[in-house]
């Protein structure tokens, strides 16, 4: 029941969500306040067994924005590590 209300969720659709292949499952929960911004996710590739990640990121001025581009940019990085690791 859980990863299907994290499945539903569109709040978090610039995040992780959107450094993982369109083609791969992403069941999420994102949060921030000030400069930091969190994100966890369950991604599960369509013939893999799911991975989580977990992206924490905050600036040095508690008076800034958070950054959303900076979790779809560390969740590409991952994912595409994953992704050539898992190549035969």
């Amino acid at each position: 029941m859980l990863v299907e209300w994290m499945s539903g969720n569109a709040t978090s659709d610039s995040l992780i969500r959107a450094g993982a292949p369109s083609d791969w499952t992403v069941a999420d929960k994102s949060g921030g306040a000030g400069g930091i911004r969190n994100h966890v996710a369950i991604v599960t590739p369509p013939n893999g067994a799911p991975i989580i990640i977990s992206v924490l990121t905050a600036k040095n001025d508690p008076a800034a924005e958070y950054d959303d581009e900076l979790v779809p940019r560390a969740a590409r990085a991952v994912l595409e590590i994953y992704e050539r690791a898992s190549m035969p």
